[in-house]
């Protein structure tokens, strides 16, 4: 019942996900590598530290597992309005749907890399 509703959605739902996650993943690496840096005093990238940082990482994707609902959830609500876009475009421009949907995900993708790495880099 639940899959036959994601099916209705189409392709929008693993669009948002997909980004969801991504910044998901860059809030969550950016977190660890702050706090382990802060409780050892040294960078992850430190002689001898990278095991250390990938057990200490390894608690934050344990945690990160009951985040998982949330972020189905979020896909799901925000699919209506990334379709919206998605078809804004495709009348604006002239594009098939094809090409609307693959800039879309290109964009919204592009766009979730770009908070990872602010994460990364603050």
């Amino acid at each position: 019942k639940t899959r036959a509703k994601i099916e209705k959605l189409g392709i929008f739902p693993f669009i948002v996900y997909n980004a969801v996650s991504q910044i998901n993943f860059g809030v969550c690496v950016s977190t660890a590598w702050c706090l382990y840096s802060m409780r050892t005093g040294l960078s992850p990238l430190a002689p001898g530290q990278w095991k250390g940082f990938l057990s200490f990482y390894a608690r934050f994707l344990v945690c990160n597992q009951f985040v998982r609902p949330f972020r189905l959830a979020a896909s799901i609500t925000l699919s209506p309005k990334l379709e919206s876009i998605s078809c804004r475009l495709q009348e604006h421009f002239e594009w098939s749907r094809t090409k609307a949907i693959l800039v879309t995900f290109a964009a919204t993708y592009a766009m979730a890399f770009a908070f990872s790495a602010t994460c990364f880099l603050s």
